[in-house]
């Protein structure tokens, strides 16, 4: 298997053998540059993040925070994550991309929450397959609910769907035609009128001169969060409560009965009686081996019977 290796332009095209790509991806490594500050490609300060270094990227887009290395794909090839003042997680390949670009998708369900992978429109029969890299978030990913857009401005149809999304719960869809939502559009909008100064609303801190849905989506994420974090605490507040161990009950079931006192009471007094027998025996062990073995002596030791003689005048046994 050959891999294709270019020089300075397209049309200077090298055939090499697999062993040889990956020796010149290795020279290159330890000799590439940053095309922008020209500094010596490194893993701190001048990481390669995209086809720039990670300071050059920084100095860019100084809005975002650097979150580290988020994976490595199925050629070897690393993708950096990066994290807006939103919350947003934006992402980049070495080597590849351009500049970070927002990973939406990724972002909502990091945050906690469901993204939809199917929907089925209005009088169809089939369910349409939803990618990943067509959302936009309305209200803080940091909240408990968001509203979250699809769009699909490439299929036949024109696709654009709403969500209201709630963290670690339900994914809804925002229907204009049923009665719930339209109260909730029209609530929004009445808020969003009393921000109006002028000729402009106030909202978000950003001065408009009219209002979109977008806008809308924002006050309906916050109102939801709002009664969502209600409702959340009233249900922590009904559950029922753990009964306390009654410490009194506890001392009495700990203490032994008058039972199992005596019988361990009867058990200590025998084991300190056999314990003092050991002893005992021990101590008198080397008595006894001395009186045996002083025994063992005196029994070999026979009296020795003189007969008298006739010499002996006295005519007495000696011992």
């Amino acid at each position: 298997m050959s891999k294709t290796v270019m020089l300075d332009w397209s049309s200077r095209r090298f055939e090499v053998t697999e062993e040889g790509y990956n020796l010149i991806r290795e020279v290159i490594s330890r000799h590439q540059i940053c095309p922008t500050c020209h500094s010596l490609i490194d893993q701190e300060e001048h990481l390669l993040v995209a086809k720039k270094c990670l300071a050059c990227v920084l100095r860019e887009h100084p809005s975002i925070t650097f979150a580290g290395l988020q994976r490595v794909d199925s050629d070897g090839d690393k993708i950096y994550a990066f994290v807006n003042q939103e919350g947003i997680v934006l992402t980049s390949e070495e080597n590849s991309s351009e500049k970070p670009e927002e990973d939406v998708a990724f972002s909502i369900e990091q945050a906690g929450f469901t993204i939809p992978t199917t929907y089925k429109p209005f009088k169809s029969t089939e369910n349409l397959r939803l990618g990943r890299a067509s959302w936009k978030v309305y209200g803080k990913l940091s909240a408990s609910v968001v509203v979250l857009h699809y769009y699909d401005y490439y299929s036949k149809g024109r696709i654009e769907i709403d969500y209201l999304a709630y963290k670690d719960g339900q994914t809804i869809e925002v229907k204009k035609r049923t009665t719930e939502h339209k109260n909730m559009l029209e609530k929004a909008r009445n808020l969003a009128e009393r921000t109006k100064k002028g000729s402009y609303y106030h909202l978000n801190g950003q001065q408009l001169t009219q209002i979109e849905d977008a806008d809308l989506f924002q006050i309906i994420a916050m109102l939801e969060s709002a009664v969502y974090n209600e409702q959340l605490a009233f249900l922590a507040l009904q559950e029922p409560e753990q009964p306390q161990p009654d410490l009194f009950t506890l001392q009495e079931d700990s203490a032994p009965s008058e039972q199992d006192q005596s019988q361990q009471e009867e058990a200590t007094e025998v084991e300190e009686a056999n314990q003092q027998i050991e002893s005992e025996v021990v101590a008198t062990q080397p008595e006894q081996e001395q009186q045996e073995e002083t025994q063992g002596k005196s029994s070999k030791r026979k009296l020795r019977v003189v007969q008298p003689s006739e010499e002996d005048p006295t005519n007495e046994t000696l011992s």
